[in-house]
């Protein structure tokens, strides 16, 4: 695996896990391919850094909810940047077509 360094020193993942938080971003419509396309294209723009790492999209655990098509991305954050001005900077970068919804769960409750 991949070392992480604080001031040099080795960090344990006990420790790293602490310090980073995992959010989701729920990707939902009633046109399956649209949706589809809009998660794809965010997973393209998603931001990948030292401090910010994205995965997906995927279908959502339930893919299909109240005749909506959901689709997911997960990140994993380290605590100490301003997650929010990425999350608005990233979703800024892609045109959400009309119904389509974009949300953001901060602390999602499965990954299942």
């Amino acid at each position: 695996g991949r070392r992480v360094l604080l001031d040099g020193v080795p960090v344990p993942l006990a420790e790293r896990q602490r310090r980073t938080a995992i959010f989701a971003i729920i990707v939902s419509g009633t046109n399956r391919d649209i949706t589809e396309k809009m998660a794809v294209r965010l997973g393209q723009v998603a931001p990948n850094t030292d401090y910010v790492s994205t995965l997906g999209p995927a279908p959502a655990p339930m893919y299909m909810l109240r005749g909506k098509y959901r689709y997911r991305l997960l990140v994993k954050a380290a605590k100490n940047i301003k997650i929010q001005d990425v999350i608005r900077e990233w979703l800024r970068r892609v045109d959400c077509p009309s119904g389509v919804r974009v949300e953001v769960d901060i602390d999602p409750y499965s990954f299942m």
